[in-house]
């Protein structure tokens, strides 16, 4: 939805600065879950700026992790055919 009332800026060193955060007090290993496109920040954007920093990305369709273009998993319902998940590097999972 666009506004002319309202801006909103997104700050991707800070987006990634929480991840590290996370990261470092927990010490275990970290998923991005991305979709959604990001809840309107840009899935793209917010995947890029996270890789470093998480071990593995998480999205709900097969979709929305061809755009982003990071292996990871899929927490949706199977949408693609057997080879697509492997030509990704994905993993269906199970709920």
């Amino acid at each position: 939805m666009r506004s002319d009332q309202v801006r909103v800026t997104i700050d991707l060193k800070r987006i990634r600065a929480s991840a590290e955060e996370i990261r470092n007090r927990t010490g275990v290993p970290l998923i991005a879950v991305v979709k959604a496109d990001a809840y309107g920040l840009g899935a793209v954007r917010v995947a890029d700026a996270l890789a470093p920093v998480v071990d593995d990305f998480a999205y709900f369709t097969i979709e929305e992790a061809r755009a982003v273009g990071h292996p990871g998993l899929v927490m949706g319902p199977p949408d693609g055919e057997p080879r697509d998940y492997r030509q990704q590097g994905l993993r269906p999972t199970i709920m």
